[in-house]
């Protein structure tokens, strides 16, 4: 008894040092922000009043957020910008203020860095929205869930029915973010942003800058996408025409260089974004000078887009292989939605784990189904990194046909294999379009949330060393920020 207390007891006391520790970087974020504000130097130490001596920041030395006393709006984002990603599987939110050359992510009321890209109709209404949706994919099978971006992107699609389900999802997300980071909320259906808050009736005093895809080689959807994303948002903004857009690759090298993780590039710079679903290749070169057509300094003059690769993969992976283990037959014979959606959501956190440096994760879920006899069945079991590299490789093979459908890999190159071969084949396909040396390459910048994986990043590695030997994968030369952005 005594040393299960004291195991306890050790637990909790790490869990609590854990959150001390994320509580005191919101803090000093925080600080940052209110010394940027007030044309203070972001390393001094504040000045105390005169008088009672108090700190000139008394609500920001509690060491957390205070939803009693929250910033102002128009004091926190007063010219600042929020820039919002509509990714393949989540929308990420992000606030940069006026006078700071870095962005960092808003996190929203569940305390998670992304809000899951989806939306679920039952009996023809909308039920649910983000990650309650993305729960239901599998459990709910006379539901529906729709993923926005795919809606963005699908020809044919009635816009009657798609642009308010995308201004839903966008609304949804960043409004449940700004709603943490600032304590108070707009009036529904009010518009999110406005150059003035007073304008929209308690909307946020900012300018919504939005990513949207480059134009992809056998996709002639992009200009569809962009313009219906427009429409689907034109009523977040008051005016509308605060809203701006820019280019998933070009978005990337201005948050990094922003960061001062890289310098501002001279040359070309490919672009590698994995995603949850998708991944990109795209390369981007400096525009000779600032245009309507390239307001950001940069042109992306070739991209292309595998559909079907991307940080779920390895989900979709790990899930074939426990319900082989358990069932003995694949996902898509699985009748109940239930237990396959617990696999989705044990899959993920493994994945996870194993993303964040585990080679080894227990995976326990009890009373999983029945037997014959109806007694309980209970899932335990041990997956390793190497189980899941080869459980990735055996899917990637069954897709092989899938990617060559999409006429976006290499000619030269055989049905990709693996990781290795499939990143290696995309990205030999874009430098042939663009007639480019992969040594003439300035940077290669490597983005996305799918890219944390140390399987996805050894596979990039190898793909690049691949094609042009160790020198493109040098220090100087490849660039992956995750870790300090």
């Amino acid at each position: 008894i005594a040393v299960g207390l004291a195991a306890v007891t050790v637990r909790y006391s790490y869990k609590a040092l854990q959150r001390m520790d994320a509580e005191w970087e919101e803090y000093e974020e925080e600080l940052r922000e209110y010394k940027l504000r007030n044309g203070l130097d972001p390393d001094a130490d504040l000045p105390e009043e005169d008088g009672d001596g108090g700190s000139t920041n008394s609500s920001a030395s509690s060491g957390s957020r205070s939803k009693a006393s929250p910033a102002s709006p128009s004091t926190l984002f007063k010219g600042g910008t929020i820039g919002i990603d509509l990714g393949t599987t989540n929308v990420r939110i992000s606030h940069r203020p006026a006078n700071d050359p870095r962005s960092h992510i808003v996190v929203d009321r569940e305390g998670g860095r992304a809000t899951p890209n989806a939306i679920y109709f039952e009996h023809d209404r909308t039920a649910v929205i983000g990650r309650l949706a993305s729960s239901k994919l599998h459990e709910r099978p006379e539901g529906v869930v729709l993923n926005p971006h795919r809606m963005l992107q699908k020809e044919g699609e009635e816009e009657d029915n798609m642009i308010p389900a995308v201004e839903e999802v966008i609304r949804s997300a960043a409004q449940n973010a700004l709603e943490q980071a600032l304590g108070s909320r707009p009036v529904r259906g009010s518009a999110l942003f406005a150059l003035d808050s007073a304008v929209s009736g308690g909307g946020y005093d900012a300018r919504p800058i939005y990513a949207y895809p480059a134009p992809s080689l056998g996709h002639d959807a992009t200009d569809l996408y962009r313009n219906r994303y427009e429409a689907a948002i034109r009523t977040l903004s008051e005016p509308a025409g605060i809203a701006s857009f820019v280019m998933e690759p070009v978005a990337a090298i201005l948050g990094t260089v922003g960061h001062g993780i890289m310098s501002q590039p001279k040359g070309p710079v490919l672009v590698l974004d994995v995603g949850g679903t998708t991944t990109s290749a795209s390369l981007v070169v400096p525009a000779a000078s600032a245009s309507e057509s390239s307001p950001h300094g940069y042109d992306v003059t070739h991209s292309l887009r595998l559909d079907g690769l991307g940080g779920e993969t390895l989900v979709d992976a790990l899930v074939s292989h426990l319900c082989h283990y358990f069932y003995e037959q694949p996902p898509s014979d699985v009748k109940d939605g239930m237990a396959l959606q617990r696999l989705y959501d044990a899959s993920r956190a493994a994945v996870l784990e194993i993303s964040g440096g585990k080679d080894r994760v227990q995976i326990n879920i009890p009373y999983l189904s029945v037997d014959e006899k109806m007694q309980p069945r209970h899932l335990d079991v041990g997956v390793g990194r190497v189980v899941l590299e080869h459980e990735v490789k055996d899917l990637l093979k069954s897709r092989g046909g899938m990617y060559e459908e999409q006429n976006v890999l290499s000619a030269s190159m055989g049905k990709p294999s693996d990781l290795t071969s499939a990143l290696s084949s995309l990205t030999m396909r874009l430098l042939e379009e663009s007639g480019t040396n992969p040594f003439a390459l300035e940077k290669i910048l490597i983005v996305g949330g799918g890219a944390r994986s140390p399987i996805v990043k050894k596979a990039i590695t190898d793909a690049l060393e691949g094609l042009g030997g160790p020198q493109l994968v040098a220090r100087d030369k490849l660039v992956i920020p995750q870790g300090e952005m």
